[in-house]
């Protein structure tokens, strides 16, 4: 049977896409699926609202820079504070205006309760908790500059809500994980969110019924659901009160062992595992996955362990097969490796010093347009190749090396085009350095993530990735090795066993690891005879 959680979000101007996934034969089974809305898709300026081939706006491209601000700072903060210790809360984070919603790029609808409750809530994958507001609430706003009707859970009307006690697993491991245990409990289970700016989410945490669609082999359709626990916010402070790009709640796809996806994966509904498919700020709708991702060709590498955020090691970066540094592996200024943090709630990609540095010499070198700066609306401006008239430029290339693979990206995973208001034609970089005392780590924002299935598997702790085409459906499956929900796009052809470049230029069959090595080499004995 075909198992989905019913959460097709939709915006004013975006179009509600079909969720039902076609079967692969007897016994083929289905992984839920929720459909994201970009939250800037419908600003004035974005990609777009634009006419096709004028690119987004010098104003909207400080929108999306003022955004990444504070979020990636509070993500170094995250990273400093595991580190040393000290994660004491789950920080959020916010642009400088303080939007809730500008912390994560996308949303997406869920359903609670018996009779399913409906709640339109930001996805991160850089947090744990799902939150919802309850009903009474005090501060939550009650609309929404994004035109999307928001609601209150509200635990009276559910046939199937629980309350949390102290003495709960639950809520132990909540209060252990979120604030060191330093709310005090008396009778229900409290939580308290606190946010970049000093905004608060509170309340109490309730458990309920997560609601999701079967669709049988017969093509008949059935409801069934899920126990999951939750925040339910009475209590909204500062910022988080504004209505400004507002929705119902967070949903969370961190590690922890109380984000919902931790909780399916439990309960035996499903792996630990998901994926997405992001389409940026335009009017499609961008996918995510949870379940085993059985796609053919996804490249993987393994997780940094014991990271607040989803990691893995960067070796190199090729601009047009050209290494930008000498070295076979990039390393930090504290000399350790180079980490790379996967976040779909950032816009942009940040590159530590030097090597942001030696990309950029690299870019321009390749590239060999003139450079122009143009006022980004925010009192800087940012330089952007020009190409005028109606020449037809072909860009680079690039080549992003990890621990069993590589990732390659076309121009617009680093460029974007732009507009100076005088019909004059630019491409922008969408790299920027980390900057900040707390700039250790290097970040792959959206504008990299896009058109590619991201995998984050947490059973195998390993991310993987594929170009995709995001308007297509994913392959997946409930069960590791399980039956795969529907055939891969006839346009996309498993490929067949090739040479894989390391960053030093060198090609080989298979990577040894120094323990391994000679069970590799006995396994490539035995594959030698058996050809």
């Amino acid at each position: 049977m075909l198992l989905q959680i019913s959460a097709a979000a939709t915006a004013a101007g975006a179009t509600r896409m079909s969720t039902e996934a076609q079967t692969s034969g007897e016994g083929a089974v289905a992984a839920p699926v929720m459909q994201l809305t970009h939250r800037m898709a419908g600003l004035e300026g974005s990609k777009a609202m634009r006419q096709e081939g004028t690119g987004m706006t010098m104003e909207h491209y400080n929108r999306l820079l003022e955004h990444d601000k504070r979020r990636f700072n509070n993500i170094m903060m995250q990273q400093q504070q595991m580190m040393r210790g000290r994660q004491d809360f789950e920080v959020v984070d916010f642009t400088l205006n303080g939007n809730f919603n500008a912390d994560g790029l996308y949303y997406t609808e869920i359903q609670l309760g018996t009779p399913p409750q409906s709640f339109y809530v930001q996805m991160d994958t850089g947090s744990d908790l799902l939150w919802i507001d309850c009903s009474p609430c005090s501060g939550c706003p009650r609309t929404s500059t994004l035109e999307i009707p928001l609601s209150t859970y509200s635990q009276s009307s559910s046939s199937t809500s629980e309350q949390i006690g102290c003495s709960d697993a639950f809520c132990v491991t909540a209060s252990n994980e979120l604030d060191g245990g330093s709310l005090p409990c008396t009778s229900d289970c409290p939580f308290e969110a606190l946010y970049g700016d000093g905004s608060t989410a509170s309340g109490y945490f309730v458990s309920d019924l997560l609601t999701y669609t079967e669709i049988g082999n017969s093509s008949t359709n059935s409801t069934g659901a899920t126990r999951v626990s939750f925040g339910c916010g009475d209590s909204r402070s500062g910022n988080l009160r504004s209505t400004d790009e507002a929705v119902d709640g967070l949903i969370g796809f961190g590690q922890s062992s109380i984000s919902v996806l931790s909780q399916l994966a439990a309960n035996g509904t499903t792996p630990n595992i998901f994926a997405h498919c992001l389409q940026g700020d335009s009017n499609a709708s961008s996918t995510l996955v949870i379940g085993e991702i059985t796609e053919p060709g996804i490249v993987y590498t393994s997780m940094v362990p014991n990271s607040t955020h989803y990691a893995a090691i960067l070796l190199n970066i090729a601009v047009q097969g050209a290494n930008i540094s000498s070295s076979p592996i990039l390393t930090n200024s504290t000399g350790a490796e180079l980490q790379v943090i996967f976040d779909s709630g950032t816009t942009l990609a940040y590159l530590v010093e030097p090597f942001y540095t030696e990309f950029m010499t690299a870019l321009n070198s390749s590239i060999n347009l003139p450079l122009q700066s143009l006022p980004n609306g925010g009192g800087s401006s940012i330089s952007c190749y020009e190409v005028t008239g109606s020449t037809t430029y072909t860009f680079p290339n690039l080549t992003l090396y990890f621990e069993g693979g590589t990732m390659e990206l076309g121009p617009d995973s680093y460029l974007e085009q732009a507009s100076d208001g005088n019909n004059n034609n630019y491409y922008c970089p969408m790299w920027q350095p980390s900057s900040g005392d707390a700039a250790t780590d290097s970040l792959l924002g959206d504008i990299v993530l896009q058109n590619q299935i991201i995998v984050y598997d947490n059973v195998n702790h390993q991310l993987g990735w594929k170009d995709f085409d995001c308007s297509q459906t994913i392959s997946a499956s409930l069960t590791p090795n399980g039956t795969p929900v529907s055939q891969p796009p006839t346009s996309q052809e498993a490929p067949s066993e090739s040479n894989t470049t390391n960053p030093n230029g060198s090609e080989t069959l298979r990577v040894c690891q120094p323990l391994l090595a000679f069970l590799c080499i006995l396994g490539y004995l035995v594959m030698t005879v058996i050809n």
